[in-house]
């Protein structure tokens, strides 16, 4: 975005404008642990690790361990063995009790220079029932960010994200379009985008491609009931694959072609020219 606000946190309503400045406190206070809660598809990850890449600390080395695997033991010597660091925990409320006593003792000893961490449900629930240790979740949950669901989003700050999204997909290129029409726009309003953010982003850059030469995307262009961001059969056609992959490689890095290329290990050229072909493909 123009301003500079990720994402996640787009739009001009009262929550989401509280959920920047929050994050923009986050950015320039390093003294203070980062926790971004938030149903799945909300680009939590995107949104901590912004917060680190634009911080004091962006040079430091940041280490991602994902908790749903801190029950093998080389989770476990990870966390046991870590050097200084910046530490970015996924799914922090999925840790065993075992992970959370040894990732509370590194940041006990002074070993994590900063703790940042998402999960999909609030830690201090966790630790009223006794799965997580109620120490390190107020921590952690001092100062939170929590992220709402599209689907509980005002229609000016889904309008707003789908406008961000276009032009950040767009990258430059005036053939594709950055605006909306009404019908889109009114499907966007109306549709539960279940995976949220990686749904929507999904489906707007597919979307895109197929409005290329448009002045604005239409509900034509959406065709939201063939749930263009869900995965392919096995079965499926090569090129239905190809696709799938290519447009949900281009969501996961938010729109950015170059990082996309880089990610999947071609030239930027050859991916616009894959989604140029993809375009052409949707407007036969």
């Amino acid at each position: 975005m123009t301003d500079g606000t990720p994402l996640p946190l787009a739009g001009p309503g009262v929550t989401m404008r509280a959920l920047a400045a929050r994050a923009e406190e986050l950015r320039r206070d390093v003294t203070r642990p980062v926790l971004v809660i938030g149903a799945r598809g909300l680009g939590k990850r995107y949104l901590a690790e912004r917060i680190h890449a634009g911080s004091s600390l962006a040079a430091a080395s940041m280490q991602v361990i994902d908790a749903r695997h801190s029950g093998d033991p080389a989770a476990l010597e990870t966390l046991r063995t870590m050097v200084t660091g910046v530490v970015l925990v996924r799914h922090v409320d999925r840790l065993t009790p075992a992970a959370q006593t040894l990732l509370e003792a590194q940041v006990a000893a002074k070993r994590v220079t900063r703790l940042l961490a998402t999960s999909r449900t609030e830690l201090l629930d966790h630790a009223g029932t006794g799965t997580f240790r109620a120490t390190l979740g107020y921590e952690l949950q001092g100062w939170p960010l929590l992220l709402p669901a599209l689907a509980d989003r005002d229609a000016d700050d889904r309008m707003a994200l789908a406008v961000a999204v276009l032009r950040q997909t767009a990258d430059g290129d005036d053939t594709l379009p950055a605006a909306l029409d009404a019908t889109a726009a009114t499907l966007l309003m109306t549709w539960p985008w279940q995976d949220n953010l990686r749904e929507f982003e999904a489906t707007l850059a597919l979307a895109q491609l197929r409005a290329r030469g448009s002045i604005a995307v239409s509900a034509a262009h959406l065709a939201l009931p063939r749930g263009s961001s869900l995965v392919p059969a096995a079965s499926a056609p090569m090129a239905d694959v190809e696709r799938w992959h290519l447009l949900r490689a281009l969501a996961e890095c938010q729109g950015n072609r170059t990082h996309t290329a880089r990610q999947l290990g071609i030239s930027r050229m050859t991916l616009i020219g894959r989604l140029r072909a993809i375009s052409e493909a949707e407007s036969a």
